[in-house]
């Protein structure tokens, strides 16, 4: 009668006594595999192994081996037992130390991910992207309090649109932010979102009566520094940096066809309307609004005849991108009229005006403790341009150079005393020391 092969034993290993010196035993160690028998029952069996000694599993050589593991006894070994009180079955597990005599398979499998139950069906599914409120927070009740916590926003496969603003997507929310434009009654878009002017507060009569006076005084010496460069007659005008309205007001005089002021800070157009009707303007299609001009060239490009910018290019930070954007704009034949007053390394180039070149020589603590109100203006909205900075970023765009004019600082007879405690604190030119502002006409080549 043949012998029966288990697993992990293997038939006949009793005569290891006779064909060589057994493998010595190990206590609660075993060789793991088929090929245990050949391994644990024998040091050799056959005339190549002679003289051999035996490595136990993961020892290196040839050959599939595997790693010790320690000998545990499970269910099905026992059953296979019986009653005839045998070894049970070998099981290749190991004892988790925190469950006594549960076998644990090695490496463990991960916990299978339960999904959330389903909503229920509805009449209508909600676009991809929709964001909705978890079921524990209904809209209609409030979402945080002293005992309740907010519920997480999270993206809905079914289920009603449960915004932040009921039944509108991201997108929604995206475009609601972003300014839109209409054709005006002469052709010049108008913002749709313009700011109301409800949503701020109204100026007092002092406050506009001042402030009309300085739009009045801002405009008398854009003839001499616009006019130039650019005559607004006839043309669709775009203002970049428009402000409170000084480059519109100018336009209608010379009798523009329509104009649009664009700026990134809040438009406040009280004052510019009491101006424009106080003149007899108050026909004049003009729109100020709050907008990027990145935005309106993807908008409405080619639109516009002529592009001032009064004022502004001193404190723009991406020159090359907004002259970019302002190419983009332009109509055939357009053109780009551009006044830069106060350049960094000008006597009035800080912009804080109460010395000359205050900027240069006093420590930015000073300026600090001196000007607590224009601190932020002169850390984050000064671009440091030089007249060599703008040029070269003329260069890089490529645009052709119609007009150039630099205007000599007039504080220069003052700088003689200054230049020692200057120097001390800045590595500049006297060069550029001596230039306040620049001109300029521009256009491209598609525009001539």
């Amino acid at each position: 009668m043949q012998p029966v092969r288990r697993r992990g034993v293997r038939a006949g290993a009793g005569r290891a006594s006779r064909q060589g010196p057994a493998w010595p035993a190990l206590p609660g160690l075993r060789f793991a595999g088929a090929a245990a028998g050949r391994r644990a029952g024998t040091a050799g069996t056959g005339p190549r192994a002679a003289g051999r000694t035996p490595r136990p599993a993961g020892g290196g050589g040839t050959g599939r081996r595997r790693a010790l593991v320690p000998p545990l006894r499970c269910g099905a070994g026992e059953r296979a037992r019986g009653a005839a009180g045998g070894p049970g079955r070998l099981c290749r597990r190991q004892l988790r130390p925190d469950r006594a005599g549960a076998c644990a398979g090695i490496p463990r499998r991960r916990p299978r991910r339960l999904r959330p139950a389903a909503a229920p069906a509805l009449a209508h599914r909600p676009a991809a992207g929709v964001l909705r409120r978890s079921a524990r927070a209904p809209v209609d009740q409030p979402a945080c309090g002293p005992s309740r916590q907010r519920a997480p926003l999270v993206r809905a496969r079914s289920g009603p649109a449960l915004s932040l603003q009921a039944g509108k997507t991201r997108r929604d929310h995206a475009r609601s932010r972003r300014p839109r434009h209409r054709r005006g009654a002469a052709g010049t878009p108008v913002c749709r979102r313009n700011v109301p002017e409800s949503a701020t507060p109204m100026l007092t009569p002092e406050e506009l009566a001042t402030t009309k006076d300085y739009i009045l005084r801002r405009t008398k010496s854009l003839d001499q520094a616009l006019l130039p460069l650019g005559d607004p007659a006839g043309k669709d005008v775009l203002v970049f940096g428009c402000g409170l309205g000084n480059e519109i007001l100018w336009c209608a005089r010379r009798q523009a066809r329509s104009a649009l002021g664009i700026d990134l800070g809040t438009p406040r157009q009280e004052a510019l309307n009491a101006v424009m009707a106080d003149e007899g303007y108050a026909g004049f299609p003009y729109a100020i609004h709050e907008c990027n001009v990145h935005d309106l060239a993807l908008d409405h490009p080619g639109r516009y005849d002529l592009i001032v910018s009064n004022g502004v290019f001193e404190h723009v930070s991406d020159l090359k991108g907004v002259l970019n954007a302002m190419r983009a704009l332009l109509r055939p034949g357009g053109r780009i009229a551009i006044y830069a007053d106060g350049l960094w390394f000008s006597a009035i180039g800080g912009h804080l005006g109460k010395y000359n070149w205050e900027h240069l020589w006093m420590t930015p603590q000073a300026i600090k403790e001196q000007f607590p109100e224009r601190w932020h203006a002169y850390m984050n909205n000064l671009n440091r341009m030089t007249a060599a900075d703008f040029l070269q970023a003329l260069r890089d765009v490529g645009a052709l150079v119609l007009q150039f004019h630099v205007r000599s600082d007039p504080y220069l007879p003052k700088l003689a005393p200054l230049m020692a405690q200057i120097q001390a604190r800045q590595q500049v030119s006297p060069t550029d020391l001596s230039i306040t502002s620049i001109g300029c006409e521009l256009c491209f080549l598609e525009h001539l």
